[in-house]
């Protein structure tokens, strides 16, 4: 194996490294500004957003009026600060999830980079991790947690790396539980951790569970204090009852991990088996962090419903441990083996990162899409009294109208919410349609909880497009679809 088929072959991987993160951002950019949802609970948490900035509570009990997903509220806060410079809209919300990807991109470089001395290595590490972007359903620059949470986990992970004081490993406590204020899944990451740390060094690892729990635990106390109760029922109670198993752990590991990335899984798992056989210290670290961060995704997967996002925080591992194996498995072997080692790595990561291609336009809403919601908003705007679109949030405030609760958060009161709840909420949601309170209805969808209702005291005046369009570009792929407006006493 010559060095300059090596050199190409590296040079070649670090080029679909630096294409990958280039096209991540184009594709960032040019969605940033759509006006409507790119996925199906854009729009919602939109509205979270507009009622702290309104200085509404989001935990409440629920009503027609708004019902709050079952999230901490770390980003609706964040992505307030932002919204209250710039203006409500998607376009806070998705750049806060954009800069925090950005983020993440840099912390596992910079993780790798440490590591190996390689800015190399950190590199393909970064560049591994944004081709896992439509793998994970093109979900870094969404108005979703996901980023933010990401980030905040991640942080801890190089915190308790390479931190070397009690200070920095504190540090990492307060990451993980800001983490944890941001998607619950971080608490699953937490545990498997925090124990690496109290065993590596009990003082140090005390102070990282105790900054913690302080942290996470006094803010979970103030939130359900200040919202009587709603915050515990809406982000634990509430999950706990919808544990539906939709997935298997075949499909898990087949489909999600070697299906769009084999390779990286095959060599991050091998690496991580012969590097522990050798004692070799670091690899204990990784061996967890690969552990917390895989087992959280498939803990989160084989959930009904579950999207491909929850798959994120494993791609991240991977693509850190990927990283590591490219760069050095040459230097374990020996001397006579390690230059066709070095050439195989290269053309493994090329390969691998050959599987991962995607169409970018695929990614992004087309002109089409544009015109088709310029539509919407003008018969929304029309309307001589309330629309309720139960599929898409904030899209009728554009139009001069009230928002309403998404329908999705209907379903979980529906499926889990106490019998309390259930009966007052559908309650009012009876008197609202015998009433006739909303002139327009916009669906996407029929639900069970809406149908009865709707048919006795609504009529269906037809679709709301004439041509295709207005997909949303992932997640649950859904557009409106049928217009109702209320019978009078003819019909």
């Amino acid at each position: 194996m010559s060095r300059r088929l090596v050199r190409v072959l590296e040079y070649g991987l670090g080029a679909a490294a630096i294409g990958y993160l280039a096209v991540y951002v184009g594709i960032a950019l040019l969605r940033i500004r759509y006006p409507f949802d790119l996925e199906w609970m854009e729009g919602a948490l939109i509205d979270h957003v507009r009622r702290i900035l309104d200085g509404q509570p989001i935990y409440a009990a629920p009503s027609l009026d708004f019902i709050p997903f079952l999230y901490p509220p770390l980003y609706y806060y964040v992505s307030a600060a932002v919204a209250a410079v710039i203006g409500i809209g998607p376009v806070p919300l998705r750049l806060v999830s954009f800069v925090c990807s950005l983020g993440c991109f840099a912390v596992i470089a910079g993780l790798v980079r440490r590591e190996t001395g390689s800015g190399w290595a950190g590199l393909v590490a970064a560049g591994l991790f944004a081709a896992t972007y439509r793998a994970g359903g093109a979900w870094f620059d969404l108005a979703r947690v996901d980023s933010l949470f990401l980030l905040l986990t991640l942080g801890a992970v190089y915190l308790i790396r390479w931190g070397a004081t009690h200070r920095s490993w504190a540090a990492a406590g307060a990451l993980l539980a800001l983490a944890a204020l941001t998607k619950q899944t971080a608490i699953m990451i937490a545990g498997p951790l925090v124990l690496y740390a109290v065993v590596v060094d009990i003082r140090r690892g005390l102070v990282l569970a105790a900054s913690l729990a302080v942290l996470f635990g006094g803010a979970t106390l103030a939130l359900n204090a200040a919202t009587h109760g709603w915050y515990w029922d809406y982000t634990f109670a509430l999950p706990l009852r919808i544990q539906d198993v939709g997935t298997t752990q075949a499909a898990f590991w087949t489909a999600d991990l070697f299906g769009p990335v084999p390779i990286a899984t095959a060599m991050a798992l091998a690496y991580l088996v012969m590097r522990l056989a050798q004692k070799h210290r670091p690899a204990v670290f990784y061996a967890v962090f690969t552990a917390a961060f895989v087992g959280s995704a498939w803990a989160s997967r084989i959930h009904a419903g579950a999207y491909a996002n929850v798959l994120i925080p494993a791609y991240a591992a991977l693509a850190v441990v990927f990283a590591l194996a490219i760069h050095d498995l040459p230097g374990v072997a020996a001397a006579e083996h390690a230059p066709a080692l070095r050439t195989f790595a290269a053309v493994f990561g090329v390969t691998q990162f050959a599987l991962l291609v995607y169409s970018p336009s695929a990614q992004v809403p087309t002109s089409r899409d544009l015109a088709l919601q310029r539509e919407l908003l003008q018969r929304i705007a029309a309307a001589d009294g309330d629309v309720w679109l139960p599929q898409h949030g904030y899209f009728p405030l554009l139009a001069g109208k009230a928002p309403h609760a998404q329908g999705w958060a209907i379903t979980d009161i529906n499926r889990a919410g106490t019998p309390d709840e259930r009966q007052r909420l559908f309650a009012e949601l009876h008197d609202a349609l015998a009433s006739h309170r909303f002139r327009l209805i916009i669906l996407d969808r029929m639900d069970d909880w809406l149908e009865a209702d709707l048919e006795r005291y609504y009529r269906r005046q037809g679709s709301v497009f004439d041509r295709d369009g207005l997909w949303t570009v992932t997640g649950y792929r859904t557009r409106p679809r049928w217009i109702y407006v209320p019978k009078t006493p003819a019909n």
